[in-house]
């Protein structure tokens, strides 16, 4: 139950902060402390026990792992048997909160000497403030949301715009290139069959010409015997 757990929290409480050991050492006179409040109870020089007032040196502290282990297990059996309305230290009701340290405080943790100047106010209060802090961070992060989907279902009309935009860029273009490529296809074949007629012509040119010639090759062939065997002949024949 919880009056037992809050007796055993009382056992591992720190005699200067009343709160839970944190790093509990142990000095000559057998009491512990956390160690951060006994270095401070003894940085003035006159080391003498919070408790018992015996002299004792710094130096000679030596860590209570026992106290160390305790206050572990005690933490874990808080949270199986404490009630999120009770303290986990003094098994007492919280009903005030620290604004300092943050902090649902019990009667008792209000008069710990870690908490007894800080400002507080009634948890049911502090509940309401939070309450409503969380309500205006809830607002904020609902139209960050609301406009993070509008930004994403822009974009996405963004992207959706700009691949029709590009598809129909890539089909006009195509359809530019196949009309070019009829073009030049008529006009290469408009050049050949061009070229084909001035080559007929030529040759029909060519060939009659080439005709003519060897008709007068073979007219010119019959003198030109004639004078040779003229030539060959008595020099009386040829004068003649």
């Amino acid at each position: 139950s919880a009056k037992p757990l809050a007796m055993m929290w009382e056992e591992v409480t720190c005699s200067v902060c009343l709160d839970p050991f944190v790093e509990p050492v142990i000095i000559e006179c057998g009491h512990s402390f956390c160690q951060k409040c006994i270095s401070e109870a003894g940085k003035d020089g006159s080391s003498s026990c919070p408790v018992c007032g015996q002299k004792f040196l710094l130096r000679n502290i030596r860590p209570n792992r026992h106290l160390a282990k305790m206050v572990d297990n005690l933490r874990q059996m808080d949270q199986s048997t404490m009630k999120r309305d009770q303290c986990r230290v003094h098994g007492e009701k919280l009903h005030l909160f620290c604004k300092e340290d943050g902090k649902a405080l019990c009667w008792v943790c209000a008069q710990s000497r870690k908490h007894r100047d800080h400002s507080m106010i009634p948890i049911e209060e502090a509940t309401h403030e939070h309450q409503e802090k969380f309500q205006v961070a809830l607002q904020k992060l609902r139209r960050e949301q609301e406009l993070a989907e509008k930004l994403e279902v822009d974009t996405a009309e963004k992207r959706a715009a700009w691949k029709t935009k590009v598809e129909t860029q890539k089909s006009r273009i195509h359809a530019e290139f196949v009309q070019q490529r009829n073009i030049l296809a008529k006009e290469e074949e408009r050049q050949v069959q061009k070229l084909e007629k001035d080559e007929r012509d030529q040759l029909r040119i060519l060939g009659e010409t080439e005709a003519q010639l060897a008709q007068k090759s073979l007219a010119l062939q019959e003198p030109i015997s004639e004078l040779e065997k003229r030539s060959l002949g008595p020099v009386v024949e040829l004068l003649q």
